[in-house]
């Protein structure tokens, strides 16, 4: 008898306006950066004030399911699938990712009422906030009524460079 492996795709689906929006896995760099970012979040968690998720499914006012790469709640969500919006989402830009459709991302998520989407390009090294309907590049992202702070030099000081 053969045994066939099975068939892992490098893609993560999301649905937007009722179709499957394939979106790439992540890479090593990817999951660094998440762990380096929830680190940054680390007394807020332990001290209760804030709750914090990796690659977590919401679905948000527009009824998109979208997959947050990082996002933080002033209280755990009580739903499997959280529909109320956070206080903020963190996106790492994977290689397959096409500018527009985190743009987009973006937006739907300020019109959904979360008050902090930042966006990392690990290939750049930028860190980027969603204000006003542009992505503006930051020297440093922060919570600072929880005692958040994320610079740039500091969260991309271990990666090797991207090339």
């Amino acid at each position: 008898m053969t045994t066939v492996a099975p068939q892992i795709s490098e893609y993560e689906p999301e649905i937007v306006r009722g179709e499957v929006v394939e979106r790439a896995k992540p890479d090593t760099t990817h999951a660094q950066l998440s762990v380096q970012l929830v680190l940054r979040f680390g007394s807020a968690i332990s001290s209760g004030a804030l709750w914090l998720g990796t690659d977590l499914r919401v679905r948000t006012l527009a009824g998109n399911l979208r997959l947050v790469d990082v996002i933080a709640y002033r209280n755990q969500p009580t739903a499997i699938l959280p529909e109320n919006p956070p206080l903020a989402t963190i996106e790492i830009l994977s290689p397959g990712d096409r500018y527009d459709e985190v743009f987009e991302k973006c937006e739907e998520y300020a019109q959904w009422g979360v008050e902090n989407i930042w966006v990392v390009e690990p290939r750049r090294r930028l860190l980027r906030s969603f204000v006003n309907g542009e992505l503006l590049s930051q020297p440093e992202l922060g919570l600072a009524e929880y005692g958040v702070q994320i610079t740039a030099e500091s969260l991309f000081a271990r990666l090797p460079k991207i090339s």
